[in-house]
């Protein structure tokens, strides 16, 4: 996804979750640890199901995101409030409650549009060759490059950043490197779930029992396969 294409693509799953009757169109400081989010409606049950998923998924190998194995706990995962992130974007609040989606003042050096594990760092795949680089690894200099260079970078220029394979030698968007195990992100637009036992929707997202809550929370983003992330705070 471009910058171009970002605030639309933010308004719209805006209003789709308003619509959907998943989030309340005013902004709190009390559902989310950084600044602001929006609320996920007490009558909203799209979150709830039971954690009915197998202990072992097909192919017999367990799954370990963020190390954490998914396994039956027969806990609902409870989703209290929902952030949008757009990078150069922030959310705001007019004295009626009016909600609008404003630049940011100042185009300043930003991590904003990184999403990763904050608890022992993270590994991102190649997208030619699926090689892994690690942070704080044997290619680590590479990766901590890439990120350099996109918290500098203008806002509109991030999506520019480019990540070397020490494998293949091709290079490729950072927002192109993802994380098999659900540890790292690069783009202009996301959401943050925050609430407990969110690893039921996060370790198996493309499960059935899942795939409702997908469908409302993803479904104007421009990617048809977006990244998921686990970080646990």
């Amino acid at each position: 996804m471009s910058w171009d294409a970002a605030y639309d693509v933010a308004w719209k799953c805006y209003r789709r979750l308003v619509d959907h009757g998943v989030i309340l169109p005013t902004l709190r400081s009390d559902v989310c640890l950084s600044r602001s989010a929006f609320p996920v409606r007490e009558d909203y049950r799209g979150f709830d199901r039971l954690n009915d998923l197998p202990n072992h998924p097909p192919g017999g190998s367990r799954i370990v995101v963020g190390g954490h194995e998914g396994k039956n706990s027969n806990i609902y995962p409870i989703v209290t409030g929902i952030e949008i992130h757009v990078v150069g974007f922030h959310w705001q609040s007019d004295a009626a409650g009016v909600i609008t989606l404003q630049p940011d003042a100042v185009d300043e050096p930003s991590g904003e549009g990184l999403f990763f594990n904050f608890e022992g760092g993270f590994r991102a795949s190649c997208p030619h060759c699926d090689t892994d680089i690690e942070l704080g690894g044997e290619a680590t200099g590479r990766l901590d490059d890439a990120l350099t260079a996109w918290c500098k970078a203008p806002v509109a220029s991030k999506g520019q950043t480019a990540l070397p394979c020490p494998q293949c030698s091709r290079a490729a968007s950072l927002q192109a490197w993802r994380s098999r195990e659900q540890d790292f992100a690069a783009g202009y637009v996301g959401l943050q779930l925050w609430g407990q036992h969110l690893l039921t929707l996060i370790y198996q997202p493309d499960h059935p029992a899942n795939q409702p809550a997908w469908d409302v929370l993803g479904g104007d983003m421009v990617d048809p396969s977006p990244a998921v992330v686990y970080c646990n705070i």
